[in-house]
């Protein structure tokens, strides 16, 4: 797996919805694996845009993983 480059979204506290640079296998943040389609600590996925049920804070990281 390779890092996928964040191409927008703020981390702002609360900005729920990043736009990666291609199709997110697996997202984290703050180390911690999201689940896609869960409704707590997870994450929707349209395309290349990751949408997470809740907003991270100003200072947290953001990351996700694709095979390419």
């Amino acid at each position: 797996m390779k890092a996928i480059t964040l191409n927008s979204g703020s981390i702002d506290g609360s900005n729920k919805d990043f736009v990666f640079a291609q199709v997110p296998l697996q997202v984290f943040w703050q180390g911690q694996k999201l689940v896609k389609d869960a409704s707590v600590n997870g994450y929707t996925l349209s395309g290349t845009t990751v949408t997470m049920t809740e907003a991270p804070e100003t200072g947290d990281h953001v990351e996700a993983y694709g095979v390419y």
